[in-house]
């Protein structure tokens, strides 16, 4: 959590200068947090890191397979918004191949965590 609570100031500048790249770095450190007890913060800073990589943010190249990997690993850690983001790169090849069905099972997943844009999105892609 401390590596979470850290990059989140610089990202957004609080208390500190704003450091995309430092926030970046900090978010994929905790990400690999493997202690059951920080299972939550590391979920969000694979989440976090893995957007910054899918927009390359703070300095760090565009990449979206790494971005992906990031997401997938929140996604597994049951972070509703990881499994979201994770379908949208099934959907649109981001980072690994299209797999519409894998997609709209993520799009579920997430959906049935609380994330409401993911029912919405669930539900659309069902229907088409």
């Amino acid at each position: 959590m401390g590596c979470l609570d850290l990059a989140l100031m610089f990202h957004h500048g609080k208390g500190v200068s704003v450091d995309m790249g430092r926030a970046a770095a900090l978010y994929e450190r905790g990400c690999n947090t493997t202690t059951e007890a920080e299972k939550g913060g590391a979920a969000m800073g694979c989440l976090n890191a893995g957007m910054m990589y899918r927009s390359g943010l703070g300095g760090l190249p565009r990449d979206d397979k790494k971005g992906t990997t990031l997401f997938q690993r929140a996604c597994d850690a049951n972070l509703a918004k990881g499994c979201f983001n994770l379908g949208i790169a099934y959907e649109k090849g981001l980072g690994v191949g299209v797999d519409h069905g894998r997609a709209r099972a993520l799009f579920q997943r997430a959906c049935d965590g609380g994330l409401e844009s993911a029912c919405a999105a669930s539900r659309s892609r069902t229907a088409e």
